[in-house]
């Protein structure tokens, strides 16, 4: 579970992903700690920016839809 750092600064949040992480592995440390991130910024509109590890389309779209859904909970 050290596959994902967030960085919080005041103008956005970085998510930074280990660059040898499988996109699994990647999703289910999302899935833990999003929510966290969720409650602790409950209405704000900060953008979060993910970076580190190159994705393909594919891998975008999943992570993309993945952070909305934990953005309308």
């Amino acid at each position: 579970m050290n596959n994902i750092k967030i960085i919080q600064r005041p103008d956005e949040i970085v998510i930074n992903v280990n660059i040898i992480a499988e996109i699994q592995e990647i999703v289910e440390e999302l899935e833990v700690k999003l929510p966290k991130l969720k409650e602790f910024y409950q209405s704000s509109d900060i953008p979060i920016r993910v970076t580190g590890k190159l994705f393909t389309e594919s891998e975008i779209d999943i992570l993309t839809k993945l952070i909305r859904f934990f953005n309308r909970c």
